[in-house]
């Protein structure tokens, strides 16, 4: 008996913005969008009327309604009361670019790089970088917001937050139930020039027990599968940002430049060290 193999479908070109959001699964689960990018060849054939999910995903995040910005955007933030030194040729690893990087040779390089500081650690990212996070003319970003309980009853929509690991700031491991997340007022603040290069995370024990991604809680085509959407099992913790100013240590640990207050030398203690003892003066005795 002779046995034959069915024809091979031809291949079929899909659009480039196919498997943009990774959700879809089936054969296209990590096609990632890129601009420009050529279009995919998959070894199947879709048809609109078949998968008609696969055709309605939209090229960008487009949001329900526009989100107004401007109140969170006037915030200052503050100054880092205690000291921090930083060695000249402090060398990290930069946990985006994965290469080993000058902390001091990375600030000069350009004012829109930025340091994080945490316990000891030190995070690189960049005022361009974060300004691309917390964009809210779509809803392609990393803002969260705190859903107080289950369901969308009651989300806080007026102090959205910002998920800090898409800068490379790492706290934890990413597999953990805990989500690190600052304020989008403070992350509005660090992108603004005056702000300087230099911040310190607190942790400031504040919990939010359930929370909502910008797409899940405002976009047209929401992803409720693998996104935040006020569901149990992902609390986030909020941290405080401050500003500091660096002293900056050479490695025979002489200051170079201080960010902070001199201490005052007690001038007239040293005023008195230096007086001149007086000479005792010797006298001849008379002869009578």
């Amino acid at each position: 008996m002779e046995f034959s193999t069915p024809p091979r479908r031809p291949l079929v070109e899909l659009p480039p913005t196919i498997g943009r959001e990774r959700r879809n699964g089936r054969g296209f689960r990590n096609v990632v969008e890129q601009p420009d990018a050529p279009s995919i060849l998959f070894p199947f054939s879709f048809n609109e009327q078949e998968n008609p999910q696969v055709f309605s995903i939209p090229s960008t995040y487009a949001r329900r309604e526009p989100f107004n910005i401007e109140p969170l955007s006037n915030d200052k933030l503050n100054n880092y009361e205690g000291s921090v030194e930083i060695p000249e040729n402090k060398i990290i690893q930069d946990l985006i670019t994965l290469d080993e990087t000058n902390i001091i040779d990375y600030i000069n390089k350009s004012t829109d790089n930025i340091v994080f500081l945490y316990e000891n650690n030190y995070y690189l990212s960049s005022k361009s970088m974060l300004s691309k996070v917390i964009d809210m003319t779509t809803t392609d970003n990393a803002i969260v917001f705190d859903c107080r309980g289950i369901g969308y009853a009651n989300v806080d929509r007026e102090n959205p937050y910002v998920l800090i690991h898409t800068l490379g700031i790492l706290l934890n491991d990413l597999t953990d139930d805990i989500i690190n997340i600052i304020s989008l007022r403070h992350a509005i603040a660090i992108t603004k020039p005056t702000s300087g290069q230099y911040f310190i995370l607190t942790n400031t024990n504040n919990v939010v027990p359930t929370i909502t991604s910008d797409n899940g809680l405002n976009g047209v085509a929401t992803n409720s599968i693998s996104g935040n959407h006020c569901q149990l099992g992902k609390s986030a913790i909020l941290y405080n940002v401050e500003i500091f100013n660096p002293e900056i240590t050479s490695s025979n640990k002489k200051r170079k430049s201080t960010g902070g207050k001199k201490k005052k030398t007690n001038k007239k203690s040293s005023k008195k060290n230096n007086k001149k003892k007086p000479s005792r003066k010797t006298y001849k005795r008379k002869s009578i």
